[in-house]
């Protein structure tokens, strides 16, 4: 379930950054995050994952991500979307 979330919180990620992009034609976001890694390199942090998985049986994946495909992950009734802004 946890990487079927995971991937479709990554495809949301990517629409409303593509969005975005289109909508100002600016790259501050790219030269930002072109900052950040160099900032952490010349610090010295380097973030990783755990990359720890369990071994479950055959059919508890499926059903991980079965459910991680019914999760809402809509803003909700009533809410407003404000151009440019990442919510």
């Amino acid at each position: 379930m946890e990487d079927r979330i995971c991937a479709r919180l990554d495809a949301l990620r990517e629409e409303k950054q593509s969005a975005i992009h289109k909508a100002t034609g600016r790259s501050l976001v790219v030269i930002k995050a072109a900052q950040i890694a160099e900032d952490f390199k010349a610090t010295g942090i380097r973030l990783v994952s755990s990359g720890i998985r369990r071994s479950t049986g055959g059919s508890g994946y499926a059903n991980g991500q079965a459910a991680g495909e019914r999760v809402p992950l809509s803003s909700g009734v009533g809410a407003r979307r404000l151009a440019g802004m990442l919510t």
